[in-house]
């Protein structure tokens, strides 16, 4: 089965996010890679462990605290056969460095500002 690299903030998880991931579960050999930096409202910990539960452990998990648009490191590229986004700037680097990529669609509604909002809200 093809790796697949789904790099992204996740900041928060959003529930466009978890059915990207499902319909690449059905294919693929996902891991969700988590950009972590001081910004984030939601830590990698806590991404890990909702996606654990909702995947039943069938993702795999991985975080990085260096932005992709600019370029995936070596050890990225050898790891896995190809980038799954929905993010412009992902593509075109991945794109750019001769990575296969599965350009997703953003699903409309999941918004993660509008989802920042109501997490900072419950808060």
């Amino acid at each position: 089965m093809k790796k697949v690299l789904f790099p992204g903030k996740f900041n928060p998880i959003h529930v466009g996010h978890i059915l990207q991931i499902a319909k690449l579960l059905k294919s693929y050999d996902v891991t969700a890679d988590v950009y972590c930096n001081a910004k984030k409202i939601m830590k990698y910990e806590e991404v890990k462990r909702i996606l654990s539960i909702v995947f039943d452990g069938k993702i795999n998990m991985y975080s990085h605290n260096k932005s992709y648009t600019k370029g995936f490191p070596k050890e990225i590229q050898a790891k896995f056969d190809m980038v799954a986004s929905a993010n412009i700037e992902i593509i075109k680097s991945a794109f750019t460095q001769g990575i296969n990529v599965i350009q997703l669609n953003r699903i409309k509604g999941y918004r993660a500002s509008k989802m920042k909002k109501m997490y900072k809200e419950e808060k």
